[in-house]
């Protein structure tokens, strides 16, 4: 491995998100990673389902997030083999967010976890300076879990730091041995598939209760559940694991050995590692970040005197409110899904060639004309390189226009086709029972059986009537009683399309077109 190969693997990214934005997504792809290092090592013969159902109890506090961040990066050391207690600062962090003792420290630590990150990374943008911004963010985070003042709650991190570590070594020495153990025994088919066996794991892991103190390998148990990984199948692939092993044995013994001996390695540096990172004289160590986190604090603002009337009877009161917006740090997220949209907040999507940068999606858009009016008519053709579901479009394969919107049905709910070529996908409501999507600030409405509106806001509703697998179009309805309304009279590949569009005002027509005299008008600006 060359050293830029190397740095790569070693400089893992962390994002920090507000933790109700977080989604079973995420942590299924911290699932996948440990998943597929455990099937590569093995030459696909252990899973991480395997090493769940056998692997030895290790006692942690119930943060899946760390879990996964904490299994991450012992996959990143094994891989780079580093010795510099600096490479550990990740792992020490996240292991304070799972270390079980002392049980009164446990909301503290998790706490403190992503501040940590936070600083960390402000730290290397910034070098020392903090921005109101940031702190602001982490008082908010500490008022989301804990009470108290943050100056308060990094003195006594600094403190307390010493032996937060040292518990997470031990955490830390704890996981690593149950790991290479698990490995190593799956891989000489020692497994014990008796009755018996199950009893003990499953009354082990009926002694830890999910928010004090779980088994490790049972919390990934419960997060596999999570993110619909049905019990069942977390057995069967264990079965199926010992099976594949056991089969093979001497074949996944050569393969997992030197991994094994990684681990154990890696088990009898950690203490050692960990416990350099608590001398703040070692430079970007965990002191080393909280000293310099308590120094930003007390170069900042005073905060502002708040001011009160005093009554002529009786005492005024003056309140501060503060924000709580908790916060977590994570090295999973999954890929998204879709693409935002350009004028939701002002943040560039893609490139200047209309390459998204959540997805590498193409997008093109052709203005073919505009005709004013009471409900103003911009006929503009946008193609979408994701836009799969209109291969067969009359304007172009993965061509849309503000008028051929549509939804599709699909099972138990519907995907909506907007103007822009993007595809959201949502369940069908019921009568009665709007969906809003706080993202694209829009609101699904049931009519009734056959219909659906879509509103955006009060500025604008769109109506749909069901043919078939398909809610199609008919009409729009803008602020101030202008509304369009689409007809669909015309025939292509044995399909009804789109022959006329009326503009109203409230109920007065002004304005009737028809999209056979649009497509010559639009042949004749391509032209």
């Amino acid at each position: 491995m060359n050293a830029q190969d190397k740095k790569a693997i070693e400089e893992r990214e962390v994002a920090l998100v507000p933790l109700n934005n977080m989604v079973a997504e995420d942590l299924g792809q911290g699932e996948k990673i440990v998943n597929e290092w455990l099937l590569d090592l093995s030459g696909n013969q252990i899973d991480l389902a395997t090493v769940k159902a056998w692997a030895g109890a290790v006692p942690i506090v119930g943060n899946i997030v760390a879990l996964f961040d904490a299994l991450g990066d012992i996959i990143h050391l094994a891989k780079t083999g580093s010795s510099d207690p600096l490479d550990w600062v990740s792992l020490g962090i996240n292991l304070i967010g799972v270390v079980p003792v002392p049980p009164t420290m446990a909301a503290a630590r998790m706490t403190l976890r992503p501040v940590l990150f936070l600083t960390r990374q402000q730290l290397k943008k910034n070098k020392g300076d903090f921005a109101e911004a940031v702190i602001s963010l982490m008082v908010g985070h500490l008022g989301a879990t804990l009470m108290g003042e943050i100056e308060t709650f990094v003195e006594r991190a600094e403190t307390e730091l010493p032996g937060i570590l040292n518990n997470a070594a031990n955490t830390g020495f704890q996981t690593l041995n149950s790991l290479a153990d698990a490995i190593e025994r799956i891989a000489k088919g020692e497994i014990d598939t008796t009755q018996q066996r199950k009893a003990i794991v499953n009354s082990a892991q009926a002694i830890y209760a999910p928010l004090e103190e779980p088994s490790l390998w049972g919390l990934l148990d419960r997060a596999g559940a999570v993110i619909s990984t049905a019990a069942g199948a977390i057995q069967y692939g264990a079965t199926e694991g010992y099976k594949a092993a056991a089969s093979n044995t001497g074949l996944v013994v050569k393969l997992v050995q030197p991994h094994i001996n990684v681990l154990k390695g890696l088990a009898q540096l950690i203490r050692q590692m960990l416990t350099a990172l608590a001398n703040p004289a070692t430079q970007n160590s965990i002191a080393w970040l909280l000293a310099q986190l308590n120094a930003g604090l007390r170069k900042r603002k005073p905060a502002r005197r708040l001011s009160v009337n005093t009554p002529a009877h009786g005492s005024g009161v003056a309140r501060q409110k503060g924000t709580e917006s908790r916060v977590e740090a994570t090295h999973n997220e999954a890929r998204p899904k879709n693409d935002p949209r350009c004028n939701l907040n002002g943040t560039c999507p893609g490139t200047s060639k209309s390459i998204s940068f959540a997805r590498g999606t193409e997008n093109l858009v052709q203005v073919d004309f505009n005709l004013p009016g009471v409900f103003p008519i911009a006929w503009n053709r946008t193609y979408r390189s994701s836009l799969d579901a209109y291969d067969d479009s009359e304007f172009g394969a993965r061509w849309i226009t503000p008028f051929s919107m549509r939804f599709d049905a699909v099972d138990e709910g519907v995907l909506y086709h907007a103007d822009d070529g993007r595809t959201h996908s949502y369940a069908l409501p019921k009568k009665g029972k709007p969906l809003y999507d706080p993202v694209e600030k829009t609101l699904l409405i049931r009519v009734d059986e056959n219909r659906l509106a879509l509103a955006h806001g009060h500025q604008r509703h769109e109506h749909y009537l069901r043919v078939g697998d398909r809610y199609r179009l008919v009409g729009i309805i803008a602020r101030g009683g202008a509304r369009i309304a689409l007809h669909y009279e015309h025939q292509h590949a044995g399909k009804a399309v789109l022959s006329d569009l009326i503009t109203y005002q409230d109920e007065h027509q002004h304005r009737h077109v028809q999209t056979r005299s649009m497509s010559t008008a639009a042949s004749a600006r391509s032209g």
